[in-house]
């Protein structure tokens, strides 16, 4: 009987020094402990019950990007009608494009032939209204939650939470837990700022561009600052002077990656979608 005792003690007595010798390098003790027991024991991931700290749900804008591809498409089609001489003037209503016109007939004729992802809903008094057929917004929606949720992630990590767990709720939600962070309204600032990828033509006549420097800048255009090196290799701001109309967004990106250009120099590469 007291054998048993002894080795129910022993084991107690064990399990205790194991606890404590995996538990004690992840609290506040850990700086006072051997440096070779610290590095050794991996830290525990402590949560939000045991740490403390903010749980926040966001909730993506899908709309948006769903009004932002109307907005080029309409860019576009109003761009091809005027090098068409096709009188129509493309306006956009909510997420809908609105099409005026005299002649009916061409404009149908016109955007179905370059944007099968519109569908035609209503034909009223030389007034036409299209719409994104449905798997185009689901398409464009599932893109924006899944663009928000790696850029919410990037951001968290740059911010220093440590171990932060971010997951997607429901169909345009995402789910933040920021273990030890109290008061996390400058995390949540942080990361609700607004990152947007837009390709765009550069006016490269040089004569616009003095004019623009003026302050005369074309209607269709406006001015964009970037970082150059100039001659001396000092980082300097250089303006460029862009159509305002967005060619592509980030949404048609497909890769980007570090690669060498034809003189041997680091280049970006980037690889759209195929459509």
């Amino acid at each position: 009987m007291k054998k048993n005792i002894r080795w129910r003690v022993a084991l107690i007595f064990a399990s205790v020094v194991i606890a404590l010798f995996v538990f004690l390098p992840s609290t506040p003790l850990a700086k006072k402990l051997p440096e070779l027991w610290s590095r050794s024991v991996p830290k525990i991931s402590m949560g939000l019950d045991l740490r403390g700290g903010s749980h926040v749900v966001m909730e993506v804008q899908a709309g948006k990007a769903v009004e932002s591809s109307v907005d080029n498409i309409i860019a576009d089609l109003q761009t091809q009608a005027k090098s068409a001489n096709l009188g129509v003037t493309f306006t956009r209503d909510g997420q809908q494009i609105i099409a005026q016109s005299g002649d009916a007939q061409k404009v149908l004729e016109f955007v179905k032939k370059r944007y099968a992802v519109l569908q035609h809903v209503s034909s009223e008094k030389g007034e036409l209204r299209y719409t994104l057929l449905d798997a185009e917004v689901a398409r464009l929606k599932e893109w924006a939650v899944t663009q928000a949720l790696e850029r919410i992630r990037r951001r968290v990590d740059k911010y220093g939470v440590a171990e932060p767990t971010i997951y997607r709720q429901e169909r345009d939600q995402i789910a933040l837990q920021l273990p030890g962070v109290k008061n996390p309204q400058e995390a949540i600032a942080f990361v609700k700022t607004t990152g947007r990828l837009e390709f765009k033509l550069v006016d490269s006549r040089s004569e616009v561009m003095l004019k623009a420097l003026e302050g005369k800048v074309p209607p269709d255009g406006e001015i964009l600052y970037g970082e150059d090196v100039d001659e001396t290799g000092k980082i300097v701001n250089r303006p460029y002077l862009v159509f305002k109309q967005t060619l592509l967004t980030g949404d048609r990106l497909k890769e980007a990656k570090v690669s060498m250009d034809e003189f041997g120099k680091p280049a970006v590469s980037i690889t759209f979608d195929s459509e």
